[in-house]
């Protein structure tokens, strides 16, 4: 590796050397620009990738491709298409759902789905070790994230590359420009797909799991992140139809029942709702088209 690919690296990450050791502080472990790599493994005991050998190294940059990912917190790829700004909003990002798991926690307890699903969608782009992230779970998504332009109304989306090999998510390129954007929810949503790509991939593409099953588990996180976000509703246009995926007034829907009960109610009505408006032949309509008697194959081959 040629010393300008190396000094690249250091050079798109901005990150802050220690001049006693020559080493950039990545937040998760040090990155030797005069080696081009890490000076510790790989955080993740699972982050390997069957299809992708460079994954296999626990101390390579970037899958061995520098010119075209970079890694700023030593535990996932960016793609390079990304810039400065880009990524420091995605990781405050990041901090917002780290910050609303804590709360999800607070109301619905550590053995809820709410929590569980949710700490799936966040821990999926990867966390640092001791920092309420077991060792054999850091980084276990090992997803790439890119900017694009998506469909109007939609933030991030998750899909397998075109060798079904990894887990790419794509997040609006404006949405993510802007500093004031608040996205955790729907990178949250995404998150949950991209655990669920890599537990097909880690699988030998045997687990798969319905279309209804994927999206309702990534809504009650969608739903559990708006819940605990401030002053916040969650609404969906399908169909040219709108759809709550969270309302405050969900927690009084009866009066015999507590918040909790009245809101996983609530929430399982609104996400069958919005998950079964139909596809239409010309592709217009709702996205999903499934219910629970109706759940769909796979979004996996």
């Amino acid at each position: 590796m040629c010393p300008c690919v190396i000094t690249r690296c250091a050079f798109l990450t901005l990150k802050e050397r220690d001049n006693e050791t020559g080493l950039d502080f990545a937040q998760a472990r040090y990155y030797s620009s005069q080696y081009g790599r890490f000076t510790s493994p790989d955080p993740s005991l699972s982050s390997g990738r069957e299809k992708l050998p460079q994954s296999w190294n626990r101390y390579v940059y970037t899958l061995n491709n520098p010119l075209r990912f970079v890694d700023p917190s030593g535990l996932y790829e960016f793609d390079s298409g990304l810039d400065a700004t880009q990524r420091e909003n995605f990781r405050r990002q990041l901090k917002l759902i780290e910050k609303r798991l804590k709360a999800i926690k607070k109301i619905y307890k550590e053995n809820s789905e709410e929590y569980k699903l949710a700490k799936k969608g966040y821990e999926a782009y990867g966390c640092v070790v001791g920092k309420g992230c077991k060792e054999d779970a850091a980084g276990t998504g090992r997803v790439l994230i890119k900017v694009g332009t998506l469909q109007h109304g939609m933030a991030a989306h998750d899909d397998l590359d075109a060798a079904n090999n990894r887990s790419i998510v794509t997040v609006s390129a404006t949405t993510l420009s802007n500093p004031n954007s608040d996205i955790a929810a729907e990178l949250a949503h995404e998150g949950v797909h991209a655990q669920d790509d890599r537990n097909y991939l880690d699988s030998g593409k045997q687990i798969k799991v319905s279309d209804y099953e994927a999206e309702r588990s990534a809504y009650v996180v969608t739903s559990a992140m708006e819940e605990v976000r401030p002053s916040g509703n969650g609404i969906k246009t399908m169909g040219g139809n709108t759809y709550f995926t969270w309302d405050e007034k969900w927690k009084t829907a009866d009066p015999k029942l507590s918040a909790v009960e009245n809101v996983r109610n609530q929430r399982k009505i609104a996400i069958d709702a919005l998950l079964a408006v139909p596809k239409k032949p010309d592709g217009t309509g709702g996205l999903y088209g499934t219910t629970p008697q109706n759940p769909g194959n796979s979004y996996y081959p």
